[in-house]
């Protein structure tokens, strides 16, 4: 799965628990996340911004939202990167 959700993680959340439920949240199907893309850590002024960024599968046949809504335009699969 290919996403440029810009969720975030919620307090006590570890940034994989944060990924799948964004994926359900925007996407509207449970993943099983397949690996770590890549990690990004930004620090600034006030604090520090990190990111994890994973590849995924779906986890059922669960379809993709179909009808934009306020979480997402579209949605759609890639098969490779």
């Amino acid at each position: 799965m290919c996403s440029s959700d810009l969720g975030r993680v919620d307090f006590g959340e570890t940034f994989s628990t944060g990924a799948k439920r964004e994926a359900l949240e925007e996407a509207g199907v449970p993943v099983n996340l397949t690996g770590l893309l890549r990690l990004e850590h930004t620090p600034g002024l006030r604090g520090a911004r990190m990111r994890a960024i994973y590849t995924a599968v779906k986890a059922d046949d669960t379809p993709l939202k179909s009808e934009p809504d306020e979480e997402v335009i579209e949605a759609r699969w890639y098969h490779s990167l």
